[in-house]
């Protein structure tokens, strides 16, 4: 997003639901769901005074009110709802769900954003169906990455206004990532000529990488891009304050398409320092060979402090 001085700024927000058991046969405190919710605020790098990158986590027990997300009849006549205590996403109307706003903090800072969108949703791998290993492993995946966002984050310093561009994932599945894999690095793309781009790469102990990812047109066309269309390469690596080696410089090339982009950020320090600690924040595509610039997210888990 960018605020009236024309700075570049990023927020994240995502709801994780995990079944621990069979959730028919329990009620109140007894549900085996936990929910955890993670947040995040990425200021412009050369506005100190913001307070740098920003994080929050919380969690809540399912089945007693605390987090949630709506019945289907509910969605229905009211719209839907997802939440975890006062931190929401709300449709703005029924059945739908966007337009919708989002409510949620992280530290002292108040977050306030419409939601709208712009064009359709997307399915990711085949139809919906997204492999993650030779094994079996998959999960459903969806994307929602034709959203307009603008609103205002507030403290007690005052209010900014921002506006810009979001991507909505939905994803869930029965099953844990396989044995061998050790960890994910994730992209998701907003280029310059409305283009929609998603890669990832799930990384094996074996070397057996698997690849994913999908182009979406303008018009909102989707184009499944296999292993062998995706050349991923890790080009530089960074040592944050926490001691944690990532590599944040990438050249992702699609060679099938001539199409190729070195992926950077100007600000190392977006960590999750989370009960599951990871890498999310703004990213920007400098185009190769003629393909369109772009702007985006990058997320990087599994990755250790160097010794």
């Amino acid at each position: 997003m960018k605020d009236e001085q024309d700075r570049d700024w990023g927020l994240q927000w995502t709801l994780f639901r995990t079944a621990l058991g069979d959730e028919s046969r329990a009620e109140g405190w007894e549900s085996p769901v936990i929910w955890m919710a993670h947040a995040a605020l990425s200021p412009p790098v050369l506005l100190p005074e913001a307070g740098g990158h920003q994080f929050e986590q919380r969690f809540a027990r399912g089945g007693i009110g605390q987090a949630g997300v709506s019945s289907v009849d509910d969605i229905l006549e009211h719209g839907f709802e997802a939440w975890l205590d006062d931190w929401l996403l709300k449709s703005r109307q029924a059945g739908a769900l966007l337009p919708a706003a989002l409510h949620f903090s992280v530290g002292d800072k108040q977050l306030a954003f419409e939601l709208r969108e712009l064009g359709p949703i997307v399915l990711q791998g085949d139809k919906g169906y997204s492999r993650k290993s030779s094994d079996g492993q998959a999960s459903y995946y969806y994307s929602h990455p034709n959203i307009a966002i603008e609103g205002r984050v507030m403290s007690k310093d005052g209010s900014i206004a921002l506006e810009g561009l979001a991507w909505l994932d939905r994803e869930w599945s029965s099953t844990f990532l396989a044995e061998d894999q050790t960890g994910w690095d994730w992209f998701a793309l907003h280029l310059d000529d409305g283009r929609k781009l998603m890669i990832y790469r799930l990384r094996s102990a074996l070397g057996q990488d698997n690849f994913s990812g999908t182009l979406v047109a303008a018009d909102g066309h989707a184009q499944t891009l296999d292993q062998g269309a995706i050349d991923l390469t890790p080009l530089q690596s960074t040592t944050l304050k926490n001691g944690v080696v990532l590599p944040l410089r990438w050249r992702l090339e699609l060679p099938e398409l001539q199409l190729g982009w070195t992926l950077s950020t100007d600000n190392p320090e977006q960590f999750m320092q989370t009960t599951v600690p990871y890498w999310e924040g703004r990213i920007e595509a400098e185009p190769m060979s003629g393909s369109p610039a772009g702007i985006g997210y990058m997320e990087l888990t599994g990755y250790r402090a160097a010794d």
